[in-house]
């Protein structure tokens, strides 16, 4: 299970966030490929590989071949109407001068698109926040705001961009800190505004955002396009997960000059503990027990998930039968101490279970390194285990699969060829 943590110390906004999770190393290329589904034109992107506060990352760019140049919709007669520019402020990077477009313009570029379904629906639900919190703050329908800003091509390039970067991540959740905006005044298109911006501040209402203002900075960090991502997207808010391996680190920078490093920090995690380096031979570990009659095998499958998430070491059930000879089973949990209360409450709390039991366990494990061998199907993850001499290696079961599928073949055989060619190579002495 793939978890995506945002870190928005400076604020979020749409292109920061494509920029991060570009800079986490998702093929730019590949991305594009998807983008070009929108079936619109007249702007060209770019990334910058730069470093700012000597800090590595990525800086995204979305640049408009023509300001002039209307997306071909069949729609431009509602072009003609009158527009709102909800922020149009004249110090980011790109001056909105465009046409306005309304929300159902919008949704109609992107239903008739070749999208995946995910990111079509996830798209037109982001617009549909935008627009309600920009109707609210001008006191009119929905339909009748006519973004400058929102309706942009790189607007619409940073929604979709987004959304298109966490399923070719095939992100399973995503996890969010606390949001810093900062403070004092603006001056966009309606005269001066406070810092949060209006449509922010509508945004936030009745929802559970952590917010805090940075006293140091003097302008806006938190667009409306940013808030209404994150409040689409993130499943909880909350530190970084513990006990899952980081897999990596991207950032990606905003265009305004705070005064300090203007970027935004994602990182991802997977909780799988098989791709976690061991150099322990024997640790303490607690096996816990409880029984459960009355849970289905799908709740029984989730709650195994949750712990796994959770980073114990293994889970596990035992068919048995209770008293009046009900059929059962036994959850058996293998776990480090630490996470001890952390499993009872989400047992209490996820499944039907009164009552837990759990021992003190000493277990010995052979230590676990991993290495990548060149192959003529392509690279394949080894692990090695040793154990006082002893010596084991496995192969890593996604890239045998991911080979198997490219080259149309059985996973035995792709098995076979490899070990061919590592007893070639003498990779082990076999």
């Amino acid at each position: 299970m793939k978890t995506l943590y945002l870190d928005p110390f400076s604020g979020v906004a749409g292109d920061m966030l494509v920029g991060a999770l570009l800079d986490l190393g998702l093929d730019f290329e590949q991305w594009q490929v998807q983008l070009q589904r929108l079936n619109i034109t007249g702007y060209h992107l770019s990334i910058e590989k730069t470093k700012v506060s000597a800090i590595n990352g990525t800086k995204f760019h979305v640049q408009l071949v023509d300001h002039k140049q209307k997306i071909d919709t069949g729609l431009t007669a509602l072009e003609q109407t009158s527009t709102v520019d909800a922020h149009a402020n004249q110090s980011v990077k790109h001056h909105h001068h465009h046409h306005g477009r309304n929300l159902e313009m919008i949704t109609s570029i992107i239903e008739t698109s070749g999208l995946s379904t995910y990111v079509k629906e996830s798209a037109i639900a982001v617009f549909q926040e935008i627009a309600q919190a920009e109707a609210q703050v001008h006191g009119l329908a929905m339909n009748e705001i006519h973004f400058h800003e929102v309706g942009a091509v790189d607007s619409i390039v940073d929604i979709v961009g987004t959304l298109i970067a966490i399923e070719m991540l095939e992100v399973d959740q995503i996890v969010c800190g606390e949001i810093y905006d900062g403070t004092g005044l603006i001056q966009v298109a309606h005269g001066m505004m406070p810092v949060p911006v209006p449509a922010v501040m509508i945004l936030r209402q009745g929802a559970d955002l952590p917010m805090r203002q940075r006293a140091d900075v003097k302008t806006e960090l938190v667009t409306p396009t940013g808030l209404a991502l994150l409040k689409f997207l993130v499943n909880e808010f909350g530190p970084q997960p513990q006990d899952m391996i980081l897999l990596g680190v991207g950032y990606g920078f905003g265009s305004r000059e705070t005064g300090a490093l203007n970027a935004l920090r994602i990182s991802l995690f997977d909780s799988k503990m098989s791709k976690k380096i061991q150099q322990r031979q024997s640790d303490a570990v607690l096996e816990l027990h409880t029984n459960l009659d009355d849970e289905t095998g799908e709740a029984i499958g989730a709650i195994t998930n949750h712990l796994m998430n959770l980073g114990v070491y293994d889970v596990f059930c035992t068919p048995i039968f209770m008293k009046k000879n009900r059929p059962a089973y036994e959850l058996t949990v293998i776990l480090p101490a630490r996470l001890q209360n952390s499993v009872i409450e989400l047992l209490f709390r996820k499944t039907s279970t009164v009552g837990v039991r759990w021992q003190n366990m000493q277990r010995a494990m052979m230590e676990r390194s991993f290495e990548q061998i060149e192959t003529t199907l392509g690279l394949v993850q080894v692990k090695n285990f040793t154990y006082h001499g002893i010596e084991k290696f496995s192969f890593e079961f996604d890239d045998i699969n991911q080979i198997a599928e490219k080259h149309h073949l059985t996973l035995t055989k792709v098995k076979q060829i490899v070990m061919q060619q590592i007893k070639q190579d003498k990779y082990r002495e076999l």
